[in-house]
């Protein structure tokens, strides 16, 4: 009788990628974290010349979104929502652009729904 650990790797020699629990609640917030803070320094570098204050602002959030979507401690689709809200809690855009440039709302509530789904099945909540 093989032990788990023996049976995981003859699987993984076979193609078969077996993957453990997912990164640990702390884990997830350290990188949360990370993302807030690479968004916060790079608001805080001077705004290059010709560049607007909100031009600015969007880089520093679009420098958070992408640590986010590189470690993956939330879901992509709660990624994508993240965005959405940080244009407009950030008064980048208005909420009406921001929304119509998803195709439509059930499109936008079916991300938010595999989001939910993608964490119950990874023991996220």
């Amino acid at each position: 009788m093989q032990k788990a650990g023996e049976l995981a790797v003859e699987k993984a020699e076979h193609g078969i990628e077996i993957q453990g629990p997912g990164p640990t609640l702390q884990r997830k917030l350290f990188l949360l974290g990370l993302a807030l803070l690479v968004g916060v320094l790079v608001y805080m570098i001077p705004t290059p010349e010709g560049l607007s204050a909100k031009g600015h602002m969007y880089l520093s959030l679009l420098a958070g979104l992408l640590v986010l979507f590189l470690t993956e401690p939330i879901p992509l689709p709660m990624v994508m929502a993240t965005s959405g809200l940080g244009l407009i809690i950030l008064g980048i855009d208005d909420v009406k652009t921001v929304w119509a440039a998803m195709p439509t709302l059930l499109y936008f509530l079916f991300l938010l729904f595999n989001g939910c789904h993608y964490c119950r099945n990874r023991g996220t909540y």
